[in-house]
């Protein structure tokens, strides 16, 4: 899957699952609190759809790196490039 496929569908989720976020202002340099304005329950939303959208479990100490789109998309391929 390429990384411009994986940025669309986290956008998708994100805009899914976070309807107050405007989905104009989701690009891979946003910070989830600074600029899209999640707080933890919201980022713990995200995360939850996100590894349901593409079937991963992101481990806790993960977690913590999902500071930004671009974090969160690097998570990501990370775990495709694994389960192939």
């Amino acid at each position: 899957m390429l990384r411009e496929e994986i940025f669309d569908r986290v956008k998708k989720v994100a805009q899914a699952t976070l309807p107050d976020v405007d989905v104009d202002s989701i690009k891979l340099n946003a910070h989830l609190r600074d600029h899209l304005g999640l707080d933890s329950v919201d980022a713990m939303s995200l995360i939850i759809a996100l590894e349901e959208e593409f079937k991963i479990a992101i481990p806790d100490a993960r977690v913590r790196d999902l500071t930004t789109v671009e974090a969160a998309v690097n998570i990501i391929e990370e775990y495709i490039k694994e389960a192939c």
